[in-house]
């Protein structure tokens, strides 16, 4: 069910902003609704740092604990070296990429020596670099000094060698990069040896991820005050805001706000709309909830909650979909199997494909449906549970056809 609210106004002194929201959030009961837009420099420090954190995370990765000790003030130092790392691995992904297309000449033309042909155009040689298909290469002048590199396919590499530096040919044409071979093989070698180093020292530094984990969420909290004190109303010293608090808390609230010595007015929500939406279930229902979580499937605070009817359909939707007690079987088992492997999971999943699985099971045994195999459902002690109207077996099928 959904759990009626109450809006409440709190006035404090603006002297006394931290101190409010800190005993607020401990209290844990109010749901703020923000008086006014929260911008400042404070939050956008925050935002663009816990952006970096969670940037820090990815590159780092996971660790499952950590015997590294640090300070918490060491972490902003962390995440920095962990994202320049990063940023330094990416530059020279980027710069080994540009070597080896480079490469990818040298690996079609051999090793010609850019310096080789420099001097050759000193001497007044002058070399050029085209492609063709096999049917244009037969056009070229026969008189032209041409070397075939290389014939692939339909596809033909070639050098023209001319005394004169304005003869071309009309083909396409690959220039030779401004580079020695072994220098770039040198270049490419020395920056493996880096993208290595800096791989390394990254995968080190997961170690540490628990401290970048610690970081964030003090990161999140100081974001949610900031938000909080920034999004208030003011009036020269006193600062006003507002928010909702479940009908079974606000006598928490209340005695909370009298000890502070802070005015409140508590009143009926005027705009449904802007009423958070929180629901209350028994225990059996609120396994439906990882189902609407992953939806994203929330009622609105003026309209009615439909777990449990959610759950009926959804349950007999699945069993009739599926059909078959075996697989329903498979199912419960194979649930009970993680269930007992996975021990520190959240247990509504778990308690939800039970239920699932007990409803296949039920209609794949009223339906006499067990892994599709009739001999199955024919056994006596199975056939018994079958009720005749939903048998969708070919016997039954075939006895109703002849009637």
């Amino acid at each position: 069910m959904i759990v009626k609210m109450k809006k409440i106004t709190l006035l404090l002194s603006t002297k006394d902003k931290e101190k409010t929201l800190v005993d607020l959030r401990k209290l844990g009961v109010l749901h703020i609704h923000h008086i006014k837009n929260p911008v400042s420099e404070d939050i956008q420090f925050l935002e663009n740092e816990i952006d970096n954190v969670h940037r820090a995370l990815q590159v780092a990765g996971k660790a499952e604990s950590s015997k590294v000790r640090m300070e918490a003030d060491e972490a902003p130092a962390l995440m920095e070296n962990i994202l320049n790392l990063s940023q330094r691995r990416e530059a020279l992904a980027r710069e080994l990429e540009e070597h080896s297309e480079t490469h990818k000449w040298f690996e079609t033309w051999g090793a010609i020596s850019y310096a080789s042909l420099q001097k050759l155009k000193q001497a007044g040689i002058f070399v050029r670099f085209y492609v063709a298909e096999k049917s244009a290469f037969k056009t070229v002048d026969p008189e032209k000094n041409i070397h075939l590199v290389r014939e692939k396919q339909n596809t033909v590499h070639f050098a023209l060698f001319s005394d004169s530096a304005e003869e071309h040919l009309d083909f396409k044409e690959e220039l030779c990069p401004p580079v020695e071979l072994s220098e770039l093989d040198a270049q490419m070698s020395q920056v493996r040896t880096e993208i290595e180093r800096v791989s390394h020292e990254l995968a080190e530094l997961s170690n540490v991820s628990p401290v970048l984990h610690d970081y964030l969420v003090r990161l999140q909290k100081r974001l949610e005050l900031s938000q909080v004190r920034d999004g208030m109303g003011d009036m020269e010293e006193i600062a006003y805001m507002q928010g909702f608090c479940p009908v079974d808390s606000v006598a928490e609230l209340e005695s909370m706000v009298n000890e502070n010595g802070l005015a409140y007015v508590i009143d009926d929500p005027d705009d449904p709309a802007d009423v958070p939406t929180l629901t209350s279930n028994p225990k059996p229902i609120r396994i439906i909830k990882p189902l609407f979580d992953f939806m994203g499937t929330l009622p609105g605070y003026n309209e009615q909650d439909v777990s449990f009817v959610f759950l009926f359909f959804f349950s007999v939707f699945f069993a009739i979909l599926i059909g078959d007690a075996g697989y329903g079987l498979v199912f419960l088992l194979t649930t009970m199997f993680f269930a007992h492997k996975k021990k520190n999971a959240p247990r509504e999943p778990f308690f939800l494909m039970y239920v699932l699985s007990g409803t296949t099971i039920i209609w794949g045994i009223i339906t006499g449906t067990w892994f599709g195999a009739e001999s199955i459902a024919r056994l006596p002690f199975f056939n018994m549970f079958i009720i005749n109207k939903i048998d969708r077996s070919e016997e039954h099928t075939s006895e109703l056809q002849s009637h």
